[in-house]
């Protein structure tokens, strides 16, 4: 398989740190994701299960509030025993988040102190090529037209070596990157620690598939960009050349879309039949068929 060219490889880098920064969450948004916020109020005194983290600097300094963090071993109710607090955040990853990234803990600790600690990325992967798309016209199932504004989509479907280095950096471990309902069925419930019928020989470059939406979801969270719209695979699908490439020219290749669709992989006569053919799909179902890009937008091309 020949190497991208390097134009799409510096695109793939410009986008991905453009893109890390921009996601990154709020402290508040961190505590919902660890689930904190189940038994702490953040914008008001008055106690919840545990006591309010509201105004918490004004009772406690930054070392006595991450002693708390770290070594959660108060009775928050009557009723709850000791160490709800850490059963909670080891469930959720927090305690493995925080090993790999020192940072986070610090942030936190900070805006509970009454500081402002400055945006951090919540996850590093390696930058992937991927392809422009100018801003375009398709059109939907009903014939209308639609202006899609221009994006960057993955030059090819993730492959299996990319989607195992989401693994190997804790990608279902961590609560912060998954869809809510994706973590406890998913995770939670299935027990999952990789895609079903994973096959760790698989060679590197092979696509990845048998994913469910979720866990497709969850990966390009953690790579700062999201699945592709319908519309921006049609596009794509449109303006890239050789779309479909080795994967998919046989006619049964697959993709996930940001609305829980599979695209593009029906035989038909023409190009545009294919790129349109879509249907819908159960996002905690998976297919040996079925894979995925991401995408991330791009800024308006200057008038």
């Amino acid at each position: 398989m020949r190497s991208a060219p390097w134009p799409l490889v510096l695109l793939g880098l410009l986008v991905g740190v453009a893109r890390g920064l921009a996601v990154a969450a709020t402290v508040p948004e961190l505590l919902e994701t660890y689930e904190c916020t189940r038994c702490h109020r953040l914008t008001s005194p008055h106690r919840l299960v545990g006591p309010s983290l509201w105004r918490l600097g004004e009772r406690a300094d930054a070392a006595t509030i991450r002693a708390a963090i770290l070594e959660p071993d108060a009775v928050v109710a009557p009723g709850y025993p000791p160490g709800v607090m850490r059963a909670c955040l080891q469930a959720n990853g927090f305690y493995r988040d925080i090993q790999r990234q020192p940072a986070l803990l610090e942030r936190i600790v900070a805006f509970l102190a009454g500081a402002s600690p400055a945006p951090l990325p919540l996850a590093s992967p390696q930058p992937a090529a991927m392809h422009p798309v100018p801003a375009g016209e398709v059109r939907t199932a009903t014939g209308q037209a639609v202006v899609v504004p221009a994006f960057a989509i993955d030059a090819t479907p993730v492959t299996h070596a990319a989607f195992e280095r989401f693994i190997a950096a804790g990608g279902y471990r961590s609560k912060a990157y998954w869809h809510p309902v994706g973590w406890k069925v998913v995770v939670r419930r299935r027990r999952r620690t990789h895609p079903h019928a994973w096959d760790p020989q698989a060679a590197p470059a092979q696509p990845v598939t048998g994913v469910t939406w979720y866990e497709a979801d969850a990966y390009c969270r953690w790579r700062g960009a999201a699945l592709p719209s319908t519309l921006q695979w049609q596009r794509a699908c449109l303006a890239v050349r050789d779309w479909f490439g080795a994967a998919g020219k046989a006619g049964d290749h697959w993709e996930w879309t940001a609305e829980a669709r599979w695209q593009g992989g029906a035989s038909a006569t023409s190009l545009a039949q294919r790129c349109a053919a879509t249907v819908p799909a159960y996002p905690a179902v998976e297919h040996a068929q079925v894979g995925f890009r991401c995408a991330v937008p791009l800024p308006a091309a200057p008038r």
